[in-house]
C-alpha cells in the first residue's frame, strides 16, 4: 500500500531519504546502472560553465553522463514521478537529482544563480 500523506502532512521528500534512496542505487543491477554517489564531477571541469563556454562544456557534460548511463536523464521530457507505490524514493527521480546536482557543480556562481528555481534537469 502506497504511504500517501495525511491532511495537513507534507509530501515532500526530505534529503537523508533522498541520499539513502541514491546510495541503494549503487548497487548492482540488471535495469539500471550504478550510480557514483561520491563521484567528484567537479574535478573534470577545471572551468565552470559560463555565458562564454557552453557548447565545450555540454560536450563533455554529456559524455560524462554517457559514461554513467545518465545520458536519458537530459533528454526525458516529462517529470520523474518523486516516490513509489511503496512510498521510498523513486529511481528516476533520485537519477534526475544526481545530475542537477552536478550541473550546479559544474556551473559557474552567475549560472547557479540562474539555475536556482530549476527541480528537475528538463
Amino acid at each position: 500500500m502506497a504511504n500517501t500523506p495525511k491532511s495537513g502532512e507534507s509530501s515532500n521528500i526530505d534529503m537523508s531519504q533522498l541520499i539513502s534512496e541514491m546510495s541503494k542505487l549503487t548497487s548492482p543491477s540488471l535495469s539500471t546502472p550504478s550510480l557514483p554517489t561520491s563521484f567528484n564531477i567537479s574535478s573534470l571541469f577545471p572551468v565552470p560553465m559560463d555565458r562564454t563556454n557552453y557548447l565545450s562544456w555540454k560536450s563533455q557534460f554529456e559524455d560524462v553522463l554517457e559514461m554513467h548511463g545518465l545520458a536519458a536523464v537530459v533528454k526525458n521530457k516529462t517529470d520523474p514521478p518523486k516516490v513509489q507505490d511503496d512510498g521510498s524514493v523513486h529511481p528516476e527521480f533520485a537519477r534526475d537529482k544526481l545530475v542537477l546536482s552536478w550541473i550546479k557543480a559544474t556551473s559557474s556562481s552567475s549560472i547557479k544563480t540562474l539555475l536556482i528555481p530549476c527541480t528537475t534537469t528538463h
